[in-house]
C-alpha cells in the first residue's frame, strides 16, 4: 500500500482505500447503488495484480493449483470494482507474464469479457 500512502499523504482531501479488492467490495456493498449509499463517488480504481501467479521468474508454480487460480482470478475482480463503483477510470498495471499463454485465459476473459 505504499503507493496509497504516498497518495494519501499528497492529497489529504482524498478518501484512499487500500485492499484486497474482494474485500473492498464486499464491505462496500455488490452493487453500484449500494456501493454509492456507503462510499459516494470515485474517480480512479488502482489494481496491482498478485505478481506470483503472472511472474516470469516463477517457472515452478503448477498454474492450475487452487491457490493460483485464485490469485489470478483477483485479477479479474478489479473489472468489477470498476463497475461497482462507477469509477471514472481504472488502472490497471501490467504485468508481463500475463501476456504468456498459461495465462492466456486471464487475457481473454480481460478482453473479451471486460472491455468489449
Amino acid at each position: 500500500c505504499c503507493l496509497s500512502r504516498t497518495f494519501s499523504k499528497n492529497n489529504p482531501e482524498t478518501k484512499v482505500h487500500c485492499k484486497k479488492v474482494e474485500d473492498f467490495l464486499e464491505e462496500n456493498g455488490p452493487t453500484p447503488v449500494e456501493f454509492r449509499e456507503k462510499q459516494g463517488r470515485v474517480s480512479v480504481v488502482l489494481c496491482s495484480p498478485p505478481c506470483q501467479s503472472f511472474s516470469g521468474s516463477n517457472r515452478d508454480v503448477d498454474h492450475n493449483s487452487e491457490k493460483d487460480l485464485y490469485r489470478k482470478g483477483l485479477s479479474l475482480k478489479f473489472f468489477d470494482a470498476v463497475v461497482t463503483t462507477g469509477a471514472l477510470a481504472g488502472v490497471f498495471e501490467n504485468v508481463e507474464g500475463m501476456w504468456r499463454r498459461p495465462n492466456i485465459y486471464f487475457l481473454k476473459k480481460i478482453v473479451f469479457d471486460h472491455l468489449k
